[in-house]
């Protein structure tokens, strides 16, 4: 990722401890439902531009957004 912040170790942490570790055949992490995925998870990662918060939560871009606008927010706050 090349983003080394304080609190960037513990997040990538928490994300996979609430989505596991599970691989498939080419060894990737999986995508989690997107019910798995919280607001509050997410806007942790508002000091990182939006492709690499959705690549520190294990999770699309576009699954990132969604969530966004159902919370009110309708455009990433990294600016």
């Amino acid at each position: 990722l090349g983003i080394m912040g304080i609190g960037h170790q513990s997040v990538h942490q928490e994300a996979l401890a609430l989505w596991g570790t599970r691989t498939g055949r080419t060894g990737q992490h999986r995508m989690p439902k997107a019910t798995e995925c919280s607001f509050q998870t997410i806007s942790r990662n508002f000091h990182l531009p939006l492709t690499e918060a959705a690549e520190v939560l294990a999770v699309s871009v576009t699954l990132v957004k969604r969530v966004c606008r159902e919370n009110g927010v309708s455009r990433w706050p990294y600016r």
